[in-house]
């Protein structure tokens, strides 16, 4: 029997400054942009990755990004990683900060396969966190959906009239365990269809 659904974990990595108990109103709308600075990895060629972003949250959508295991795929394959590097434009007066993260992809595994999910970010200029591991065990062949959260006052905002980027850290890996060597396994982040890929929801404060 195919196996499905949706996990929601509470993330470690978002503890460091806390924030006001009540997020502030949203800026306009309009006036949040975001900019691409940098990627970097096996799950992001150059090319691949489009941004988008709403006053709400951004989304980040990849065209690459899928490990391998199992079947005639290499075994480089069976880890992807992507590091991007955004810049966050928005109205004086605010600051903000990532209360949430939900990660929506593909697998197909195999019976004795299993795919692992690791998500993170920093917006201070620092390296991120490693982040949670997520995992999901073959048999499975469905979309699947780990969102990562904060209780909202341990939200870490970044300092007002600083300047400074946010880095997202992904990977993906793909094990084989036990299942048939022949038959390929997949762990995906893809959005080829406009429907999956990465959300980060902002978090709100007025300076």
């Amino acid at each position: 029997m195919l196996k499905s659904g949706t996990i929601t974990a509470v993330s470690t990595t978002l503890a460091l400054v806390p924030a006001p108990a009540s997020a502030a109103a949203e800026p306009p709308a309009g006036s949040v942009k975001i900019e691409l600075v940098a990627m970097n990895g096996t799950g992001c060629p150059v090319g691949t990755v489009r941004i988008e972003s709403t006053e709400e949250h951004f989304r980040v959508y990849y065209s690459s990004y899928t490990a391998y295991a199992g079947g005639n795929q290499p075994p480089s394959d069976s880890r992807k990683s992507c590091r991007l590097t955004v810049r966050v434009a928005h109205p004086p007066g605010f600051t903000y900060g990532i209360s949430r993260v939900d990660n929506q992809g593909f697998a197909s595994l195999e019976e004795g396969a299993s795919g692992t999910l690791r998500s993170s970010f920093s917006i201070f200029n620092r390296n991120p966190p490693a982040g949670r591991k997520n995992t999901i065990r073959g048999l499975y062949s469905d979309v699947w959906r780990f969102i990562e959260q904060s209780d909202i006052p341990e939200v870490p905002v970044k300092p007002c009239g600083e300047r400074s980027n946010t880095t997202l850290a992904t990977e993906l890996q793909v094990d084989a365990g036990t299942s048939d060597p022949s038959k390929a396994n997949l762990l995906s982040l893809d959005s080829t269809d406009g429907s999956l890929g990465t959300y980060y929801f902002y978090y709100w404060q007025r300076c």
